[in-house]
């Protein structure tokens, strides 16, 4: 079986005091985390990560360093 995901990580966090998909745990952003977890089962097609555009360069350099 074959499966897609999304990923919404495009939060202000005002509540939060910041956006806390880019809080750190393990040294790495949480959003990362999730994209990790999403990747590793078999049978995943598509990932799809939703962030702020403001910050989308930023994402981009994080994510290329996925194992």
């Amino acid at each position: 079986m074959s499966f897609g995901a999304v990923v919404v990580a495009a939060g202000e966090g005002k509540r939060f005091g910041g956006a806390k998909q880019f809080e750190k745990i393990q040294g790495r952003p949480v959003f990362f985390h999730s994209l990790k977890t999403l990747a590793e089962p078999a049978g995943i097609e598509e990932l799809v990560l939703v962030v702020p555009e403001s910050r989308l360069k930023e994402v981009e350099t994080l994510v290329g360093k996925l194992p």
